[in-house]
């Protein structure tokens, strides 16, 4: 990857204190520790190596910590796009490589955040191939047509009113994620969040090596860090499936790079809306390092080829 630059100083300590600090009710979220910690001193090494910190501050935007939904995950990388890449979504030719129940559920996720990508790009041909790819996945692993049979018959008129697409296509993953867990098949609901947020996060890293120069956009993957320790935690609950387990094993290797991004919190200005799953704070500090990031974007890469192969 190309070296970073150094997004920005940050002020005085004396100016502004951090803490790490959210409610007890994220207790699976083991990212924050209690504790203030002042601003570090900005390194950077004469001899090129890629260890230079990075930290500044955010803010004016709350973060969601939790996405249920593959589609959600376009929050990720919108607002942060250049013009449309045809080979950054997975293809919907790779279909007849989806044989098994994991393979097909977790490329239903993958090709959901996919959607969010052409929607967003307003390339309708491309989000008409990929809603049909999601279907086709769908009905090959059982799941009534009537559940988005509706979506099918006005498929051009969605295509025209991006916000009409966005809530149908949300409505169809809720009924798939019901349809799924009262079968009894809460490991594929779990497959397509997996799916849906690798696939997102790799979009928004290949969007970043285009442009790495973009705070926010690197803010967004770095704020990703709660919504991967939330994933870790639902497929810790699937231990009997092999593939999520193997999966997980990666996402724990993910974590250890993501373990290097600190974000602390002004002492009482931070608050945690569990309606709608998100972090709510008018300013933070994220902290980090060219190599963290760098570790992040490999990895996610990684791991995105093993999915869609």
């Amino acid at each position: 990857m190309n070296s970073l630059t150094h997004l920005s100083t940050m002020s005085s300590p004396r100016k502004l204190k951090f803490h790490h600090h959210l409610p007890g009710i994220l207790t699976f979220m083991t990212v924050l520790t209690i504790g203030c910690n002042q601003p570090a001193e900005d390194k950077h090494p004469e001899n090129g190596e890629n260890t230079e910190v990075l930290e500044w501050k955010a803010g004016g935007r709350d973060i969601l910590y939790y996405m249920s939904l593959p589609a959600q995950m376009a929050r990720v990388f919108e607002d942060s796009l250049l013009e449309f890449s045809p080979g950054l979504p997975n293809s919907p030719d790779n279909l007849d490589h989806y044989k098994t129940p994991f393979s097909m559920a977790v490329n239903m996720g993958v090709y959901g955040a996919d959607l969010g990508y052409v929607s967003i790009m307003d390339r309708d041909k491309e989000a008409a191939e990929t809603m049909l790819a999601i279907f086709s996945l769908s009905g090959k692993l059982g799941i009534p047509r009537e559940l988005y049979e509706g979506l099918l018959s006005d498929l051009g008129g969605i295509l025209r009113d991006p916000d009409k697409m966005s809530a149908q296509i949300d409505s169809v993953f809720r009924s798939l994620n019901v349809f799924l867990q009262q079968s009894g098949r809460e490991e594929l609901t779990a497959s397509m969040l997996l799916g849906g947020w690798i696939e997102s996060l790799y979009i928004a890293s290949c969007i970043y090596n285009a442009q790495p120069g973009h705070r926010e956009l690197l803010e967004r993957i770095a704020e990703q860090k709660y919504s991967l320790n939330y994933l870790i935690h639902l497929l810790n609950n699937n231990q009997d499936n092999q593939e999520l387990l193997q999966y997980n094993l990666m996402l724990k290797t993910l974590k250890r790079s993501y373990d290097e991004v600190s974000i602390m919190y002004e002492k009482g200005g931070v608050s945690v809306d569990t309606i709608s799953k998100t972090i709510v704070a008018k300013q933070y500090r994220i902290e980090t390092s060219q190599r963290a990031v760098a570790e992040i974007i490999e990895k996610l890469g990684s791991i995105r080829s093993r999915l869609i192969n």
